[in-house]
């Protein structure tokens, strides 16, 4: 915002101010000054002339001011007042009527606008070849490099071994070089140089130990020693020494072995012990009888033992047999006793057939009155002295241990007709043949086997008799010998039963049942189809049923998958290529199909296209309603989190700079409409992005401010966005690409040769290169739509924000707010003799004015800054237009001004095409 009495008129477009006499704006009385018709250097004013200025004669050179005073302009020093708007890094110079800028030292431009050299860019800036030059702001140093030290214009070799060694371990060596050092680690150990560990050669295999040696480690180098029991050069061998053949400590009763590096003292066999201390005898008959046979005795010795058979045993002692004294005679038993074997000895005993005590008498045995002698169970035993005889009884023959029964069939025996004969044990029988009865020795007569237990025959079968005989036959249904009947499966072949082909056959004991197959119904020899169709309930209910012969199929409907008899919704958007949305539309599943919805912040037809809706949902919302707007005043914090201020790097000669507060300086205003997108004016993108052709492009110079309040401190809700894209307006007069505008500054085309066409769809779009996150400082204007605001005077709470920058005012660190009235095209065209222009000029399709009439001063706005409006039915802010190029002159005591806005009505169109083609 500019102070008062800050006005100074550069003409980009044209300012109006005029004096109001009466409360309402309808009832001005507008003047008509012609005193600048030929003279720009002229100017009425309403009483006196201020300083710089002074009063012409009356009607001298024919100039005239309907009312107030024509003052002609006399040289000012305008390096006295903000020193003549040069850059803070440039000298202004007054000259008669006009001024000069020079950048100070240091520094490259045109004095209003001056940019640091870098001296490090030519020739390292004249530091020495081992030195860095750094860049600083209006300056440069030099520093040496590591290794080096001195001013940076001279600098010489440092010996860093000379202090602390380097800084390498301290076992390592260091070694100076041109412009550093380095660090080797010492024989014995390893590392960089700056760190050494002890090498361990015994594990790595570099030592030189010999065969059998043991290495030892130690730090920085190792030795080599042959191990106990061994004798050598530990650095060539070493060799076992045989301790069995020198000196040794095994005791008596035990034998010295041998083994590599030492020895061992055995105790000799039948000793036990320790052969180094001493061994004893072993009694080894005290365990399993020393080894002897069970029938020796075990004796024991010094270091031995023997083993000696028993008395009436034989043998080496560990192996003994018995002897037998029955026959070797060496006994005493007398007849009619006998000798008989014992183990290890003899008794004497009564023979066979006799009893009694054979030391007393023995005395004769009746064996036919035990067992019958022995006899065969067929024969008599007769009894003798000492013995017996066994005789066969009649009807068996054999020598009567062993009788034998007399076949007498085949030795004469008849029977009679009808009747076989048979032998028996000892005799013969004469039973009737099968199927006859009687007494078999006479004769024997026919039997009806049927009578009986259906003479044998199976169950299933017929009995029929014969002579002699009978016969079994089996029962329909049933097949075999009629013995044995088995019952026939009708079912195994269809020759067999009369079944309905649509029928089960069930075998029965000799017969058989037919039932109709599940799916149709009759008797099993007759079958017809059955529709389970005409159930209710067989299928699932997003299936179809299909009747087909004894049985019936479901189907899961279209966007169903399953069996038929359950079926689950198919999420067709889960699978890619089963559903078809439009381009920024989602899928979304429904019961056994799908729909397709516009994506959040798109609307449209979404099977084919959604397009984006360009007023963000939460758009013109403020986190506390504004009761008022205090007129000219310091904004409240996150009242206006729609605007946007545009910095400018304060070196855009360094390329993809992080934007922050400290490099760089706030240029120009724009309103936030979308997440990512801001609009502006082109004058104002082009005034504070590319303010020749040389500059980079607008990516590299501006990047965007939003959710600030104080562009000279950080407030913490700012959100610091580079710029991806600008877009201008195609039918705008300010194209970069005829650099247009880098004329104006250099002069070649006089600020008033900016005619009013040059208004006309001022408009430039800018992309951010990501989206803002959103919050209660942070969030987006909505743009007007036809029932927003009509083409009336606006509403009295429409107002205007920014920290003005209307050319070279002052800027106010915290962002302020007037009270505007808009009027529409058809009034501001009935003012446009508001101009100062002698002859009416028709005023520009795309603007409106924009007055203010509260004694506030319209200069708290920016370039490209909005006029926002409350749309009274939704309680929403609206961007309902943008401060155009011109700067507002404010006057100590303002109390009306009018200024020209961009109809950002005039360009949604455009906007909503930019966005959706961009989204």
């Amino acid at each position: 915002m500019a102070p008062a009495n800050s006005g100074k008129v550069l003409g980009l477009l044209f300012v109006f101010i005029t004096v109001v006499n009466s409360a309402t704006i309808m009832e001005m009385i507008w003047s008509i000054s012609q005193c600048q018709v030929r003279n720009t250097a002229r100017k009425c004013y309403a009483t006196a002339c201020p300083a710089g200025w002074e009063k012409d004669p009356p009607f001298s050179n024919n100039l005239l001011c309907y009312s107030g005073v024509c003052c002609i302009q006399t040289d000012v020093n305008e390096c006295l007042t903000n020193n003549g708007g040069c850059d803070s890094n440039a000298a202004c110079a007054n000259t008669i009527g006009s001024f000069t800028c020079t950048c100070n030292s240091g520094y490259t431009g045109n004095g209003f606008s001056c940019t640091d050299i870098n001296e490090c860019s030519t020739n390292n800036g004249g530091c020495d070849s081992n030195a860095v030059c750094a860049n600083s702001i209006g300056s440069f140093s030099c520093t040496c490099n590591n290794g080096y030290s001195g001013n940076g214009f001279s600098c010489t070799d440092v010996n860093e071994c000379l202090t602390n060694n380097g800084g390498c371990d301290s076992n390592a060596a260091c070694a100076n070089t041109i412009g550093s050092f380095t660090c080797t680690c010492n024989s014995g150990y390893t590392g960089n140089g700056f760190s050494c560990t002890d090498i361990n050669e015994c594990t790595s295999g570099s030592n030189n130990c010999g065969t059998a040696a043991i290495c030892t480690n130690s730090i920085g180098t190792f030795s080599c020693a042959c191990p106990s029991g061994y004798t050598g050069t530990p650095t060539i061998a070493c060799t076992d020494i045989n301790e069995c053949m020198s000196s040794n400590n095994c005791q008596a009763n035990s034998v010295c072995e041998n083994s590599v590096g030492s020895y061992a003292c055995n105790c000799l066999p039948g000793y036990t012990g320790d052969g180094l201390v001493a061994c004893t005898d072993v009694n080894e008959c005290l365990t399993n009888n020393g080894g002897c046979d069970s029938n020796a005795a075990c004796a024991n010795s010094i270091g031995s033992f023997t083993c000696t058979c028993n008395s009436g045993y034989t043998g080496s002692g560990t192996f003994c047999i018995n002897i037998n004294e029955c026959l070797t005679g060496n006994n005493n038993c007398v007849a009619p006793t006998v000798c008989i074997d014992t183990p290890g000895s003899f008794t004497c005993g009564c023979p066979a057939g006799y009893t009694g005590d054979p030391a007393v008498s023995c005395i004769d045995v009746n064996e036919c009155l035990t067992n019958n002698g022995g006899c065969d169970s067929n024969a008599a035993c007769a009894n003798n002295v000492g013995s017996f005889t066994c005789t066969c009884n009649s009807g068996y023959t054999g020598d009567g241990f062993n009788c034998f029964n007399v076949n007498e069939c085949l030795n004469g025996a008849t029977c009679g007709a009808n009747a076989v004969c048979i032998d028996t044990f000892g005799s013969y029988t004469c039973p009737c043949n099968t199927g006859y009865s009687g007494d078999g020795r006479v004769g024997c007569i026919d039997v009806n086997e049927c009578n009986t237990n259906n003479g044998g025959c199976d169950s299933n079968a017929q009995c029929s008799n014969t002579i002699g005989s009978f016969s079994c036959g089996c029962l329909p249904g049933f097949t075999g010998n009629g013995l044995t009947c088995n019952n026939i499966n009708e079912c195994t072949a269809s020759n067999l039963n009369n079944c309905h082909p649509q029928a089960a056959c069930t075998d029965s004991i000799g017969s058989f049942t037919c039932a109709c197959n599940s799916g149709y119904t009759g008797d099993g020899f007759t079958c017809t189809d059955v529709n389970e169709c005409n159930t209710n309930g067989i299928c699932n209910l997003q299936a179809t049923c299909a009747n087909v012969p004894g049985s019936y199929t479901c189907t899961c409907n279209t966007g169903y998958t399953g069996n038929g008899v359950t079926c689950n919704n198919i999420n067709e958007c889960l699978t890619a290529g089963s559903f078809t949305c439009g381009t920024n539309a989602d899928c979304l599943d429904t019961e056994g199909s799908y729909t397709c919805v516009c994506k959040t912040g798109f609307t449209g037809d979404p099977k084919t296209e959604c397009i984006a809706v360009i007023n963000h949902p939460d758009c013109g919302t403020v986190p506390t309603p504004e009761i008022r707007i205090a007129f000219g005043e310091n904004e409240q914090k996150c009242i206006s989190p729609w605007q946007v201020s545009f910095r400018r790097f304060s070196n855009t000669g360094i390329l993809n700079q992080v934007p922050s507060l400290a490099n760089s300086a706030h240029q120009a205003g724009g309103v936030l409409i979308q997440s990512k997108w801001v609009l502006t004016t082109a004058f104002a993108l082009i005034r504070a992005g590319r303010q020749s052709a040389a500059d980079p492009f607008y990516t590299n110079t501006l990047f965007a401010s939003i959710g600030d309040h104080n562009i000279d401190d950080n407030n913490g809700d700012e959100q610091f966005i580079r710029i991806k894209n600008v877009t201008f307006h195609p039918l705008s007069r300010f194209q970069i690409s005829t650099d247009f505008f880098s004329l104006i500054l250099t002069g070649v085309i006089s600020p008033v040769q900016v005619s009013l066409p040059y208004q006309e769809y001022s408009f430039a779009l800018v992309e951010l290169e990501r989206d803002v996150t959103l919050t209660d400082c942070a969030r987006p204007a909505c743009i007007p739509t036809v029932q927003d605001f009509p083409q009336t005077c606006g509403s009295p709470i429409c107002k205007i924000t920014g920290w003005g920058t209307n050319q070279d005012e002052n800027l106010l660190g915290v962002l302020q707010k007037a009270e505007v009235q808009v009027f529409d095209f058809n009034a501001c065209e009935a003012l446009s003799y508001y101009r100062n222009n002698q002859v009416q000029t028709v005023q520009p399709l795309t603007t409106k004015c924009a007055v203010n009439s509260t004694g506030a001063t319209p200069c708290s706005g920016d370039f490209g800054g909005t006029v926002i409006c409350r749309d009274a039915a939704s309680g929403k802010y609206v961007a309902d237009g943008l401060s155009l190029m011109e700067q507002v002159t404010c006057n100590s005591n303002p109390t009306s001004s009018q200024f020209n806005i961009g109809d950002i009505r005039q360009a949604v169109d455009w906007i909503e095409q930019v966005i959706r083609a961009n989204p």
